[in-house]
């Protein structure tokens, strides 16, 4: 099988560990609107670098992000195209866009309730294979990526509670952002602790209402962060995918990350019994082999 592989860049939806996944089991040829300027992934191939370049002899065109979807879908039309949902640009766009995406099949994240044609649930490929070593303190890191990641992951929240914990409890935080994606890997490594997002508080239905919905609570970052050997915490409105259950992570909001973050801090063997859990989750949910599979079927 050959596929074409489409994404704004290679760093977008993490379109490298995509690649790597569809590789498994398929030739796979990549085509980016720009260059690596981020050097995520040093294994990805040269790439086409204009949309016009999509070959017509695949059997199937994949494209990462509703972005990268809306930017290229006139040219593809009537084609056999999956759809991977992992951005902003879907819940701002999410009307137009799933009348247009019906045709299709739609991996997205497990919270993306708004679309309502054929979904599966999809989370992203990883895999890390050098050595992990921990600091000698305990480390709780946090990773926005930009000042936008900082708002809607909660940072401003997360940085004062942490402050809180040190007043008392010796640990050490990392706030990871602004890094390239190597340094931060390496980071996550070092950690112990990792806080993926947190929203404010869960409405009577028991969905989380203000969250960060395109990354579902658990987006690239903290499945980095788990096959890291870090627990993970998060803000997630989950639901039950297909084949893949749920993951182990521990869920917080506003109203009890201090007080789930110092239980644990405390409780070692609790904390390390939940990343044995997390881990073997990671392992086998998001490995290339699986993933490339799952995204084919």
């Amino acid at each position: 099988m050959k596929i074409a592989l489409i994404s704004a860049d290679p760093s977008f939806g993490n379109a490298p560990g995509i690649f790597q996944a569809l590789s498994t089991c398929a030739e796979v040829v990549p085509i980016f609107r720009c260059r690596d300027s981020k050097r995520m992934w040093e294994q990805i191939p040269e790439a086409l670098y204009e949309y016009e370049n999509i070959p017509e002899d695949v059997d199937q065109y994949v494209i990462v992000s509703a972005q990268s979807y809306a930017e290229v879908w006139e040219l593809l039309f009537d084609k056999p195209i999956r759809v991977i949902l992992t951005d902003s640009y879907y819940l701002k766009n999410y009307k137009k866009l799933n009348g247009e995406l019906r045709q299709h099949i739609v991996y997205c994240m497990p919270c993306l309730k708004r679309y309502y044609g054929q979904a599966r649930s999809f989370y992203h490929p990883f895999e890390w294979e050098e050595q992990i070593i921990k600091n000698d303190v305990l480390t709780i890191s946090h990773s926005p990526s930009n000042a936008l990641k900082r708002g809607i992951k909660g940072t401003a929240f997360i940085d004062d509670v942490i402050k809180e914990i040190k007043e008392d409890i010796r640990i050490q935080y990392d706030l990871i952002t602004d890094e390239p994606w190597l340094i931060s890997i390496q980071k996550k490594s070092c950690s112990h602790i990792f806080i993926d997002q947190v929203v404010d508080e869960i409405s009577a239905e028991g969905h989380i209402e203000a969250c960060n919905g395109y990354r579902g609570g658990l987006g690239k970052s903290g499945i980095e962060a788990m096959a890291m050997n870090n627990m993970v915490f998060t803000s997630g409105n989950f639901m039950t995918g297909d084949d893949i259950p749920l993951p182990p992570v521990e869920l917080v909001t506003t109203k009890d990350l201090k007080e789930k973050l110092i239980y644990f801090v405390q409780e070692r063997e609790c904390r390390e019994e939940r990343i044995r859990e997390q881990k073997h989750w990671v392992d086998t949910y998001c490995n290339y082999e699986f993933v490339g599979k799952h995204l084919l079927k």
